[in-house]
């Protein structure tokens, strides 16, 4: 769970379990959910299994900028979006600006799915939807807000992390690699 307080004391709050973000009102008993899936229905319906109510969008971290808009950080739609503090409408997205790889676990060979020596790899199959065979190697975990409204996004997966900056529309600015060797596979 992540959350973000105004100015005045109203609190935003992201929910992963249930894929929600929750605004609550300090002065008065106001409180509104918002199903992710109903800020994004074009994204949700491209996404293994199809169902905008079984996707998992994950939103981890909150963070309000100087205008009280806020951006949101999707764990598993590998994206951060910028949302209306007065509309709750999506007005921005920050995308990740490295290839994502969909690692899968296993090969999906039926023989060799349960061995005990099972292929490991990623999955390049066209035609199918995202998700479906695995998971992302890179997700945002947290958004930060800049003073002048940019965002900077921190990125991880197992094996390495950076961190990327971005302008109050989304657009990349900067990225910053941790030092050394790449170890995540750029899709290069």
């Amino acid at each position: 769970y992540g959350f973000a307080v105004e100015p005045l004391g109203d609190v935003i709050m992201v929910d992963g379990d249930t894929d929600k973000i929750i605004r609550h009102w300090r002065n008065n008993s106001n409180r509104i959910e918002i199903p992710i899936h109903s800020l994004l229905p074009e994204v949700s319906a491209n996404h293994y299994p199809g169902n905008p109510e079984e996707y998992g969008y994950s939103p981890s971290s909150v963070s309000i900028d100087g205008q009280l808009d806020y951006w949101v950080t999707l764990y598993d739609a590998v994206s951060t979006i910028k949302i209306s503090g007065k509309t709750n409408e999506i007005i921005a997205c920050a995308e990740c600006p490295v290839d994502n790889i969909i690692t899968d676990g296993r090969n999906v060979d039926p023989d060799h799915m349960w061995s005990e020596t099972p292929t490991y790899g990623t999955s390049g199959i066209e035609g199918h939807a995202q998700g479906e065979y695995g998971e992302n190697l890179i997700k945002p975990t947290v958004v930060e807000t800049c003073k002048n409204d940019d965002i900077v996004v921190s990125y991880s997966n197992p094996l390495c992390s950076f961190i990327v900056r971005y302008d109050k529309n989304g657009k990349v600015l900067n990225k910053v690699d941790n030092q050394g060797s790449h170890r995540y596979y750029p899709g290069e």
